[in-house]
């Protein structure tokens, strides 16, 4: 973890291989970053996770955040569950967790985003978005996302009187 700021600082280089590199390095890190007993309940739940079994997957993440509550990929990836499942609330606690113990971690902040556009919550899905473009400038998924709200929003106060 002592590398992420210098690895998130490459995420703005010109060079996108350098870019890529960084960014496959901070997952690497990030999904690693407890202890073995840890890392090995997070790849559990993922695993749970990548079948659709989201329910049992967080009941494994819950476990892992009760037992190494320092470990932010332990919430970002309960915050992915929650969202799958729809429960984009308790999605939005876990993001802002996930960004309080790691704060480059652009895909909670993408996910804190994509959280708050499902609740209707728009301009806070805005400030997500540009936070998550802070982070990491090349996610050309947020960019069309932050398009689609500001057309929304564009629809939306046309339609008012």
């Amino acid at each position: 973890m002592a590398d992420t700021p210098m690895l998130a600082r490459l995420l703005h280089h010109g060079d996108s291989e350098v870019v890529a590199t960084a960014e496959q390095s901070l997952w690497a890190i990030w999904l690693r970053a407890g202890d073995e007993v840890s890392n090995g309940m997070l790849a559990e739940a993922v695993q749970m996770m990548n079948a659709g079994r989201y329910d049992a997957a967080v009941g494994v993440l819950d476990a892992l955040v009760g037992r190494s509550p320092g470990f932010a990929e332990a919430y970002n990836q309960r915050a992915i569950a929650w969202y799958m499942m729809d429960k984009h609330l308790r999605s939005v606690a876990d993001c802002r967790r996930t960004l309080a113990l790691n704060p480059w971690h652009f895909g909670a902040a993408a996910g804190l985003g994509h959280s708050y556009a499902q609740l209707g919550f728009y301009e806070r899905a805005l400030d997500a978005y540009h936070a998550a473009l802070k982070l990491h400038p090349r996610m050309d998924g947020i960019r069309q996302a932050i398009r689609q709200i500001r057309e929304l929003l564009v629809r939306q106060s046309s339609r008012q009187p």
